[in-house]
């Protein structure tokens, strides 16, 4: 048990610096929008929050992304990345935790049936296979080991 805490611990530290990077990945510029640029929406509302990041396993685009809350309520989706696997979300009520959940896209012209998780706390939130394994990790660790979850003895 002390392994897997160990394993988990660094798959956070981890994850923290690189799966939530403000920098991000996918090539091109990587410079986020201004944290407080005020972005009106197709209703003609304004909102000052934005979640935005890439999906990388190389640039993957039009990977199809949803945000959900902890609880597993839909926050915003049907939100598309482009070229470079870039996607930004405008959202009325930023969440102090989230998670970006990423189906499907293109990699170099090639079609991706994937899907990539990221448990997110800032604005900026990047999807990555390391991103992915670390909230698969923390869903077992919540869930029980996989000893007690299928277990049948």
């Amino acid at each position: 048990m002390k392994i897997l805490f160990k394993l988990f611990l660094i798959g956070v530290l981890v994850f923290g610096f690189i799966g939530c990077s403000k920098k991000g990945g996918g090539g091109g510029n990587n410079n986020p929008p201004p944290a407080n640029q005020t972005i009106s929406n197709e209703e003609g509302s304004t909102s000052t929050n934005v979640i935005y990041g890439y999906v990388i396993d190389e640039a993957i685009e039009e990977a199809n992304i949803t945000i959900f809350s902890l609880d597993g309520n839909i926050l915003e989706s049907n939100i598309t990345t482009d070229s470079k696997g870039y996607y930004e979300i405008k959202i009325d009520t930023l969440p102090n935790e989230y998670i970006v959940y990423s189906q499907g896209g293109k990699i170099n012209q090639e079609a991706f049936n994937g899907e990539l998780f990221a448990y997110c706390q800032e604005k900026s939130c990047n999807l990555t296979p390391l991103s992915t394994l670390t909230y698969q990790y923390a869903n077992l660790l919540l869930e029980g080991t996989f000893e007690e979850k299928y277990n049948k003895s």
